[in-house]
């Protein structure tokens, strides 16, 4: 595949818009969940792929505007063949999922060589938060509440974020510590290229860093300055004893 020449595809899962906030969210990380989850996880759409973005969007939560519900955009090599063939669409099959290819206006820049570490990251985001994602229930609000305290923490989260991720994520092992653990050795390189391309906003307008992501595919709300840990377990319908 040529790197250097990319098409987007966006597939969207709308949820019932006359729900209430809360049982919009319940919803969304259903079709997470059972729908989106296996899709992204399927060798062989995997294959077709060079990156990928899982995300959520709430309309109450103050997103732009649109239809609340889940969606993915998929990177693939204008050359390769379509990430949209039978074997994705297999997964979504009676979600009411709609997709397609392209990206218009200034959006375009994100299929650029340029944007290649901002896709690298919202790829690696999105992976770590698939494994938070797919846990069992309880395991899941367990994470949901971690990242909540996190968020609301007021230090910077990616200290308390590396040891929790370390251990409950996969993917973030694999891609922050891919080198043998040295005994007593807390840091690494690749730990540090991960969490500095996590944190650099994309070079387009609107872009944000993909760290943001982490809060938006678990929790399905927006990024802000959050510091009461109560109110927003309360407000996102999540009980955190």
């Amino acid at each position: 595949m040529n790197p250097d020449r990319l098409e987007l595809y966006r597939w969207f899962i709308a949820v019932t818009e006359r729900a209430s906030p809360v049982a919009r969210l319940r919803e969304m990380e259903r079709v997470v969940r059972e729908k989106l989850a296996p899709a992204l996880r399927d060798p062989v759409v995997r294959e077709h792929v060079s990156g990928f973005h899982l995300w959520k969007r709430n309309a109450e939560e103050g997103e732009a505007a649109g239809a609340a519900g889940v969606g993915v955009d998929l990177f693939a090599a204008a050359d390769a063949d379509p990430p949209s063939d039978p074997v994705l669409a297999s997964h979504l099959q009676e979600t009411g999922a709609v997709g397609g290819r392209g990206v218009l206006g200034e959006a375009a820049v994100i299929l650029h060589p340029i944007a290649a570490e901002y896709r690298r990251g919202l790829t690696d985001i999105s992976e770590v938060a698939l494994d938070l994602h797919v846990a069992p229930q309880l395991d899941f609000r367990a994470h949901q509440c971690a990242l909540i305290d996190a968020a609301c923490s007021s230090a910077d989260p990616r200290f308390q974020l590396q040891t929790y991720l370390t251990e409950h994520s996969a993917a973030y092992l694999r891609l922050a510590r891919p080198e043998p653990e040295v005994e007593g050795e807390l840091w690494s390189w690749a730990q540090e290229e991960l969490w500095s391309r996590l944190y650099t906003p994309g070079p387009g307008r609107g872009l944000l860093a993909p760290i943001y992501s982490l809060w938006n595919i678990v929790l399905g709300t927006v990024p802000r300055r959050w510091t009461d840990r109560t109110e927003l377990a309360a407000r996102l319908g999540i009980d955190c004893g």
